[in-house]
């Protein structure tokens, strides 16, 4: 017997003793020794009226006072002193309801927690365990040399198309060069490879030549020849005369269409000595590492050049936001922009261009260190691919942001 108040009283039998419900579940006769024959019964209503009725207080934290028939719904919903049972999912723990409240609920192994990366739920004991596989947990770059931290989910690609720490295999490879390095250092091996890449082609046109019979490959050749287009004489001499080296300019079957200028020390002076701005109808141009180029050749080209879909300016590191706002104004078909490795450039330009340029698809903009995540408030709808590797005043969690938009 609990020794308690009584709560929803039972009759023992006839001599009219009784217990509490739960209590009479443990006793076989009346606890007073009475001579009755042991027979539970619930008492009239006109007993329990006036008993319900008693005034008490809380037996067990004495701050409650109220009547004998509340006593019970007072100990289930808010007596600070009753046992209850830790409402959270998988935990069989007791405790009095203010020790509940205050300590338990915050302590509990089983309680519920979101992932501060994700937003998905899970208890305390299996949040940490979840962290080291969480796909938007931010993740550094194991590449030695790239401080970058991208969410789990992206690191793979971060380092199979952005890391400049990288090791990758040379575009030539499937040629014969071997040749392995860092993305950043690839660039350089290019154009010191030059000479070895065209002889590894050789060597490959001339073991194919050689499977194949004499005059099918003078067939060959033939239908080459035929098939290749003359250029016109006015735009053969402007090309050929654009750089002192003639391997460093690549231009396509249509020379106004594009133009793959790579020429470190070439000047503003030269490039527009001879580059053909009246073609308006030039819609690629390449000028990666012209790091002597200023803003007033890449502001003329933005001015007659308004067709231009690809233009990348990688390396051209006297660029400031001057030029690219007039790319910005002028430019509005790009597809492609690189401005990889312009540092000088800010918020201000980066704006416009995603402001401006409505069907832009790709963005490069790593190495550019003056530019914040206040650029990206509008952003192209086709845009597909933006790269921002060594932005140091872009937070991880922006990253993650820009990623989601």
């Amino acid at each position: 017997m609990c020794l308690d108040v009584v709560e929803n009283p039972m009759f023992v039998g006839d001599c009219e003793h009784f217990l509490c419900a739960e209590c009479m579940k443990g006793v076989y006769g009346c606890p007073f020794m009475c001579d009755i024959q042991f027979q539970p019964k619930n008492p009239s209503p006109g007993f329990l009226r006036p008993y319900n009725a008693l005034k008490l207080k809380c037996n067990l934290c004495e701050d409650w006072k109220g009547s004998l028939g509340n006593l019970s719904t007072h100990h289930k919903t808010d007596c600070s002193s009753s046992f209850t049972l830790c409402p959270h999912r998988g935990c069989q723990q007791k405790r009095t309801r203010s020790n509940m409240n205050t300590i338990h609920s915050q302590l509990c192994s089983q309680r519920l927690l979101p992932c501060s990366h994700c937003g998905k739920e899970f208890t305390f004991e299996k949040i940490k365990k979840h962290f080291k596989s969480c796909e938007e947990y931010p993740t550094k770059c194991p590449n030695h040399g790239c401080s970058s931290v991208v969410p789990r989910k992206q690191l793979f690609t971060h380092q199979s198309l952005e890391c400049l720490s990288s090791t990758v295999s040379c575009e030539w490879s499937e040629f014969g060069c071997s040749h392995k390095a860092t993305r950043k250092d690839m660039k350089n091996h290019h154009m010191d490879s030059t000479a070895k890449h065209l002889q590894c082609v050789k060597n490959v046109l001339e073991k194919i030549l050689a499977m194949l019979p004499q005059d099918q490959v003078k067939r060959v050749l033939t239908d080459l020849k035929s098939e290749s287009s003359p250029q016109q004489p006015e735009e053969q001499a402007s090309l050929s005369s654009l750089s002192p080296s003639p391997s460093s300019l690549t231009t396509p079957s249509t020379a106004s269409e594009g133009l793959e200028i790579n020429v470190p020390d070439i000047t503003d002076e030269e490039l527009f000595q001879q580059l053909p701005l009246q073609h308006n109808k030039l819609k690629k141009l390449d000028l990666t590492d012209c790091a002597k180029l200023t803003d007033s050749s890449i502001t003329k080209i933005a001015q007659n050049c308004t067709q231009l879909r690809v233009l990348n300016l990688a390396g051209c590191k006297q660029v400031t936001d001057s030029s690219v706002t007039q790319i910005a104004n002028n430019c509005k078909r790009l597809q492609m922009l690189g401005l990889g490795g312009c540092s000088q450039i800010t918020d201000t330009s980066v704006t416009q261009i995603t402001t401006n340029c409505k069907q832009l698809s790709e963005l490069y903009l790593w190495g550019c260190t003056q530019i914040t995540e206040k650029a990206f408030t509008q952003m192209p709808q086709n845009l597909k691919k933006l790269s921002l590797s060594e932005c140091t005043q872009i937070s991880d969690n922006a990253i993650a942001q820009l990623s989601n938009k």
